[in-house]
């Protein structure tokens, strides 16, 4: 009964079914390992007064700090599914974190805007991240996309599908005009460093063939002096 009530509040708070209207942003931002999935939403006077009385949890008509993070944590939840990634062809967890609406406080009819950051990391060298947008497209006026790579991470293809082939830095879909189902990255990063103890397995064959090879020597050094001494 738990997991049904969980359910249920989850999908009653995911701002893509309860927005009406809204101009959207999404970003793909790569620093070198980490990527950061930034999705933000832009809102008129009527759906930011909705979306503070959703957060209102004890309905005194104020939205706190703490009702929040609460309500955005559910849409972060939500998030976890409606944008799925995939980083050559393997789906990856994305954690969503850094919670932000604007305004709080006194619910208010005036513009507003809500974001969240979602983070995953790169194993290293030329890697493939395809993002699958199943938000729902509806009250979107506009969705802006934005792709940048950074500190040693260099973007060798971005855009809109998932067969990208140059390199862009913004696109916009606006109504009416058809939305992709998916847009993508393709980053080359350095190798990561091997860890110590991946160095360690890398060389103990060679140090067990090496002490073999001592040992083996020592037994036959010993046999041809006692067989000598047996003469």
């Amino acid at each position: 009964m738990t997991l049904l009530l969980l359910d249920a509040s989850v999908a009653h708070a995911h701002l893509g079914h309860l927005v009406q209207q809204a101009e959207r942003y999404l970003k793909v931002d790569v620093s070198g390992y980490r990527v950061r999935l930034v999705v933000s939403l832009t809102l008129g006077a009527r759906e930011t007064s909705r979306l503070m009385q959703e957060a209102d949890e004890d309905g005194n008509g104020l939205v706190s700090p703490e009702e929040r993070d609460a309500y955005m944590a559910l849409w972060g939840a939500g998030l976890r599914e409606e944008l799925t990634v995939e980083v050559d062809g393997r789906r990856v967890p994305v954690e969503y974190a850094e919670p932000f609406m604007q305004p709080i406080g006194p619910i208010v009819a005036t513009d507003g805007a809500v974001e969240m950051i979602g983070t995953f990391d790169l194993d290293g060298g030329e890697q493939t991240v395809v993002i699958r947008d199943g938000m729902p497209t509806d009250p979107f006026d506009r969705t802006d996309y934005s792709f940048r790579a950074r500190d040693g991470a260099v973007l060798v293809a971005s855009g809109l599908g998932e067969e990208a082939t140059e390199a862009l830095e913004h696109a916009s879909v606006h109504r009416g005009m058809p939305l992709p189902g998916e847009f993508m990255v393709r980053v080359r990063v350095p190798e990561r460093p091997r860890r110590l103890q991946e160095q360690v397995m890398l060389v103990l064959p060679w140090v067990a063939g090496l002490c073999i090879a001592l040992l083996l020597s020592a037994a036959l050094v010993r046999f041809k002096r006692r067989a000598r001494s047996l003469q």
